[in-house]
């Protein structure tokens, strides 16, 4: 086996032991423990801020500058699917709104 080969089985061996280790510890440490009601509550935000965090860019910043411009699809998909989303409360509708949304304004509009 070369170095190159080596090196690659290496990092990713890293990698999956990273991952699961910040997967599986937490489980690990709090198995059989009973959470507080405020953390538990405070957890089922976490999702929505990710997903926030990951879209929020992508939708108001273009060149590391804020784009309200009309060829903004991202912000008027956004703004389409609020409503949807809104009413079902649902990641998957919000992904597939937006997504809709986003196909009819860049290629049918």
């Amino acid at each position: 086996m070369d170095n190159e080969s080596l090196y690659i089985y290496g990092a990713t061996l890293m990698m999956v032991i990273g991952t699961f280790s910040c997967r599986e510890l937490p489980l690990l440490l709090l198995r059989g423990r009973k959470l507080p009601d405020w953390f538990s509550i405070w957890l089922k935000y976490i999702p929505t801020a990710i997903f926030g965090a990951l879209i929020f860019p992508d939708i108001f910043l273009k060149d590391n500058a804020l784009n309200f411009s009309l060829q903004n699809y991202g912000l008027w998909a956004t703004i389409c699917a609020f409503p949807v989303v809104y009413k079902t409360q649902s990641l998957p509708v919000a992904l597939v709104a937006g997504t809709v949304f986003f196909c009819i304004f860049k290629y049918l509009i």
